[in-house]
């Protein structure tokens, strides 16, 4: 341990002789902890981050790498050996670290303007032209405009993928003559309506992607065609309008910004 040693030496005559005091130093060995700055398991495609403590002269982790931290991106078990001021050596306990897999690509199924998700999944997510569809977290969508779908899925573990892109064409309701009835598109403040010339009041309902009433009410002409609805109230997103109050009812789609 540590102390104050002198020696003592007896020659053959049976002469003593001491030596100056000296003292002993025992230093403890270093006991390293790693820590996991981030998270010991997470998805293929991730890291994490491993750190040893400050104070150490030098550095080596069972990878190799002889730096305080190191980037981790497999699974397995790391230690890292340190070297104190002192010159002892100390290695640190074992800290496993897991990959999950990521969940089997999905495909998308059509079926009419449903697209459905092939493969059952913890959570999913809707995407249109690269954008999330706001409230699009079922495994079905009904399509309500044209474009490029894409669903993501959610495993139990975090982990998520993402299908191949769908390339999906919906007819819109025409008015006589061709003209679409709904305007701007996409639309931001108003939007206007395109009404017969015969009717001066129609019904307008507006839906989300998931079917539900987002406003109603009743629109009045202003001119000769057209009346307004004010959607600025309105989350972005892709709307369902339906026009009716006379024979017929049309029905258009449009974007929100």
């Amino acid at each position: 341990g540590t102390g104050h040693l002198l020696l003592r030496q007896r020659s053959q005559y049976g002469c003593e002789a001491l030596s100056d005091t000296f003292r002993t130093v025992v230093y403890p060995l270093p006991q390293p902890v790693v820590t996991v700055v981030g998270r010991a398991a997470f998805c293929e495609g991730d890291s994490t981050v491993l750190e040893a403590p400050e104070g150490y002269l030098c550095y080596r982790w069972s990878t190799g790498d002889t730096t305080r931290r190191i980037v981790v991106r497999s699974a397995g078990t790391y230690r890292v050996e340190v070297v104190s001021a002192a010159g002892c050596r100390g290695t640190s306990d074992a800290v496993t670290i897991r990959v999950h897999p990521l969940p089997p690509k999905p495909d998308i199924e059509r079926r009419g303007d449903t697209l459905i998700c092939t493969r059952e999944a913890a959570a999913y997510r809707w995407y249109l032209n690269g954008q999330p569809i706001v409230g699009a977290t079922e495994r079905r969508l009904v399509a309500r405009l044209s474009g490029s779908y894409a669903v993501e899925i959610t495993d139990s573990n975090g982990c998520r993928n993402m299908s191949d892109p769908v390339e999906v064409v919906v007819s819109v309701a025409l008015q006589p003559g061709g003209m679409v009835p709904c305007f701007p598109n996409p639309v931001g403040d108003f939007l206007w309506v395109e009404l017969p010339e015969e009717v001066e009041m129609a019904q307008v309902v507006l839906s989300d992607v998931l079917g539900q009433t987002v406003w109603s009410g009743t629109v009045q002409k202003m001119g000769k065609q057209y009346a307004t609805v004010p959607v600025r109230s309105l989350p972005a997103g892709v709307y369902a309008v339906r026009i009716s109050g006379w024979r017929e009812q049309i029905v258009c789609y449009v974007v929100k910004y």
